[in-house]
Order: C-alpha cells, then structure tokens, then sequence
C-alpha cells in the first residue's frame, strides 16, 4: 500500500494492520519524497514502520498487490470448484 502524508511524502509497504485511529503498520517501509526539481528520493525505513493516522491524506492498494490479491481470489474458486467426471 502506499499512504500520502501532509508533507509530501510517501510511505510505502506491506500492510501488516491499522487500529481504530487510522494508524497504519508495514511491513518493508521506505519513503519517496519528491525535491523541488520534481527528482524523487527514496529512503528505506526498515522492517517495520508505523505511519500516524492522523497525517494520511491518503491510503491506496498498488496495483501488484492488488493483482496478486486477485490471483489468491482465483485459485482459491479454482480449489472449491468440483471437477467434472
């Protein structure tokens, strides 16, 4: 997932779970700041980061983890599915 924050930033990673404040959990953070050049900067957070939920403007699902989701999705119906004889 990636989470927009009021500065600017933006906090990627793997979520591992939010509480009733918003407050996000990942797994494998790093943070892409963009300079005023419009170069983006990226910086590894480490194995675990919290993001507060009271900065995030914004929560969005990527669309490999998406994708990957949906490929779980399928092979699960694929397993209940009967075979013909």
């Amino acid at each position: 997932v990636r989470a927009h924050i009021e500065d600017g930033r933006i906090i990627s990673g793997q979520l591992w779970c939010f509480d009733q404040l918003r407050n996000l959990i990942l797994l494998s953070g790093f943070e892409t700041r963009t300079d005023q050049d419009g170069q983006q900067q990226h910086r590894s957070l480490g194995p675990l980061v919290m993001v507060p939920g009271k900065y995030i403007l914004k929560l969005e699902a990527t669309k490999a983890a998406s994708e990957a989701a949906a490929a779980a999705a399928e092979a699960e119906q694929g397993k209940e599915l009967p075979e013909a004889n």
